[in-house]
């Protein structure tokens, strides 16, 4: 199930799911994020985690670096 997270005010949605080796992965997207020039973005961290926690822990710090260097 997607989660909605907010860093410096801006959206973050979480999609955790597992693999086939069930662990735990999360991909993220970030809606109108303009520092890719297509109007969003979507991408999930290297690695695979052992909680559902873990993945999306993982996938929102990644999301937060990319918004980071992008100011």
């Amino acid at each position: 199930m997607a989660e909605t997270c907010y860093s410096h005010g801006v959206k973050i949605i979480l999609v955790p799911s597992r693999n086939k080796n069930g662990k735990w992965v999360c991909r993220f997207t970030i809606p109108g994020f303009h520092g890719t020039g297509i109007g969003g973005y979507s991408d999930h961290p290297p690695g695979e985690h052992e909680t559902e926690g873990a993945a999306k822990t993982a996938a929102f710090e990644h999301a937060k670096r990319l918004l980071d260097s992008s100011r």
